[in-house]
């Protein structure tokens, strides 16, 4: 395993902080602020709060930077059943 790979960390967005900044739960525990890079951000304009999101920490000062996401798709079905 390289140490860039090492380095990536997943989690799910709790909150749009601002700008391109976002809070995010980390799947190993904690929490911890990230930004989205411009070329990340222009496909993911809608980052939402439940989103999976990859992260590449960055030591001090710079914020850790989501490096990928993968937006929830929600399906709205109509159950049609008999309940009689």
């Amino acid at each position: 395993m390289t140490q860039e790979q090492s380095s990536e960390l997943f989690g799910n967005v709790i909150a749009h902080r601002n700008n391109n900044v976002f809070a995010v739960a980390l799947n190993i525990g904690g929490e911890c602020d990230a930004s989205v890079p411009r070329p990340v951000a222009r496909e993911a304009f809608r980052i939402i709060p439940g989103d999976p999101v990859a992260i590449r920490q960055s030591s001090p000062p710079r914020l850790n930077r989501i490096v990928g996401f993968s937006p929830c798709l929600y399906y709205k079905r109509y159950w049609d059943e008999n309940s009689g």
